[in-house]
């Protein structure tokens, strides 16, 4: 535990005192903020107007989907910052250095997996603290107290998803020019696969099959149901619970037809188990590498 400690302390740290390195994230999630604003939110009021949303609602359910959306692209690409202490660390081997005691590489994971979570948390909780107020005083509209507190919960549990596939996903990346091309790859796409962007039925039946386990996909449904579910409950006297459910469905609030399994307990579930699966594969890798590494020995 102590090493544990040790690990993400001086990770946060590490974060802290890189300026540049909080000046580039503010402005990551600047830029993941206005890119909805000046270039989506014509088209989303456009989406949701097709779908039956009276006019009183529309903006503030538009905003809500995005915002939903955007909380998942926020946690999944700050995450990237702390991660990059761990390619840092690989190629100059200055974490070794610094120790004065040695570390099991469970704790070392662990470490660097918590203290990408922590940053991440850290900016996704601003982002969706600095867009309520953007609701309360554009639309005076405000999520229950409850609803406010589950939200926050599960930003830490996103950020240690994101966190955990990132850990893996970079686990071949050996030196900083590798990881900035990569991190450009995954800001840039991540958004798209969570579809965060697009209305889900733009996707192809097969794209959305294969979507459906992806972790990101998961948390952008699972947001934009925490921040809409009471919105659209109001609308009844509108529109009857067929057009809500087909709304709900052509956005990707739900990611299946509303059935039993639905749910966001079973969504959680998938997440965990895509992890598990990524872990399980990490660990056949890495076996495989080290067993490489005593036969050219």
């Amino acid at each position: 535990m102590r090493n544990l400690r040790f690990i993400i302390g001086r990770n946060l740290s590490a974060f802290l005192d890189n300026k540049n390195n909080i000046i580039l994230s503010c402005l990551a999630v600047a830029g993941i903020m206005s890119l909805y604003f000046i270039f989506l939110r014509d088209f989303m009021f456009q989406m949701v107007e097709d779908r039956g949303i009276p006019a009183a609602q529309r903006g503030v359910i538009s905003d809500r989907l995005m915002v939903g959306g955007l909380l998942s692209i926020v946690s999944a690409a700050t995450c990237l910052s702390g991660m990059q202490q761990r390619i840092l660390d690989k190629q100059t081997g200055s974490l070794h250095k610094e120790l004065a005691f040695p570390i099991s590489n469970t704790s070392l994971a662990f470490g660097y997996v918590l203290s990408s979570a922590a940053i991440s948390t850290s900016y996704t909780v601003l982002t969706y603290i600095l867009y309520e107020f953007y609701f309360y005083y554009r639309y005076g509209s405000e999520l229950a107290s409850e609803t406010a507190v589950v939200i926050l919960a599960f930003i830490k549990f996103a950020s240690l998803i994101n966190a955990a596939v990132l850990y893996i996903l970079t686990d071949w990346i050996e030196s900083k020019a590798d990881f900035s091309s990569f991190a450009n790859l995954y800001g840039t796409i991540i958004g798209f696969l969570a579809g965060a962007y697009l209305p889900y039925f733009f996707y192809g039946s097969w794209i959305r099959r294969l979507l459906f386990f992806l972790p990101a996909t998961q948390m952008t449904s699972i947001f934009r149901q925490l921040v809409l579910t009471d919105l659209l409950s109001g609308l009844r006297p509108d529109l009857n619970v067929s057009q809500i459910e087909h709304f709900k469905r052509s956005f990707g609030i739900y990611l299946k037809d509303l059935t039993e399994t639905d749910t966001v307990e079973s969504q959680f579930q998938y997440q965990l188990l895509v992890v598990e699966l990524l872990l399980l594969l990490a660990c056949i890798f890495y076996l495989s590498r080290k067993r490489r590494k005593r036969t050219i020995a």
